[in-house]
């Protein structure tokens, strides 16, 4: 082999490239590689101009990123106020009633008087009540443990258990007082029931009504015992009472009746022209004396 195949065989070994302005010399066993950054001045115009919009496009970005963040606390902000307003609001739709309110919302179960509710009546009212004011089962257990009287009172002390829940409430009272109807004893009840004088004729009505309506009686069948009360009351007017086969219109009567007494008595406390002079003259002359 000759020499300057040898050197070329080194030269190619040492893998002398050439691209692009790069060139590789051998320099003490290693490889110098030597750029050039020269660049013609469009491209480094371009290379700028992709710098800033490349800064321009993060600052976008930021402001999106901010503005995103802003928003997400803003809604949650929200949506925790709106949390708070709703908690709120059921905490006072589910208070405790106090006790004067226990007192106009539910009527006091005490069997042994004769126009107390039912009981599955009186219970069942009390969930009435409660589905309009939103009472919770606790509320309605208190509303009816507060407004219990008489033997129910002492009912309520040997049954414990009763107190338990709202639903075992309303099963125990049932089963301790049965709404059983006896037509003889609500019969006799209604036929002794009479007007008492400074009672009002509409507590009269609606009390005798309430004792019918435990009896299993119809609202026809109950006007006319609520009627054959009223004699006394009616008496006193001379008027009759026509034939009425509704609480309505039973009412319309009796005040019809009122109304007509109130214009007789209108009547005798203003006397007549003729009196009135004569009274007049009766002054004069009594001055005059």
């Amino acid at each position: 082999m000759s020499e300057s195949e040898s050197d070329l065989s080194s030269e190619e070994a040492l893998g002398r490239l050439s691209v692009g302005g790069v060139s590789d010399q051998r320099v003490s066993g290693t490889v110098k590689i030597e750029r050039d950054n020269n660049l013609p001045p469009n491209v480094v115009d371009r290379s700028k101009k992709n710098k800033r919009a490349c800064k321009l496009k993060m600052k976008e970005q930021y402001k999106v990123d901010f503005v995103r963040t802003e928003l997400a606390q803003v809604k949650l902000a929200a949506r925790s106020a709106a949390q708070a307003v709703a908690s709120t609001s059921a905490t006072m739709n589910t208070r405790m009633p106090d006790f004067r309110e226990q007192k106009e919302y539910v009527s006091t179960f005490d069997p042994k008087v004769p126009s107390c509710l039912s009981a599955d009546i009186w219970v069942k009212s009390i969930d009435d009540t409660g589905d309009v004011y939103e009472w919770t089962n606790a509320v309605r257990l208190h509303c009816a443990r507060l407004n219990l009287g008489g033997c129910a009172k002492l009912w309520l002390e040997s049954c414990p258990n009763a107190m338990r829940d709202w639903a075992t409430f309303k099963a125990e009272i049932v089963k301790g007082f049965p709404s059983k109807k006896n037509p003889i004893y609500y019969h006799n009840l209604l036929s002794s029931r009479k007007w008492k004088p400074g009672e009002t004729v509409e507590e009269y009505v609606y009390e005798t009504l309430a004792l019918g309506r435990k009896g299993g009686f119809d609202e026809e069948t109950t006007v006319t015992y609520i009627t054959s009360g009223l004699r006394q009351y009616v008496k006193r007017s001379g008027k009759t009472i026509g034939k009425v086969s509704t609480v309505e219109t039973l009412l319309e009567e009796l005040r019809w009746i009122d109304s007509v007494d109130a214009v007789a008595a209108s009547k005798v406390a203003d006397p007549s022209p003729a009196v009135q002079s004569a009274q007049r003259k009766t002054l004069k002359s009594i001055t005059f004396m």
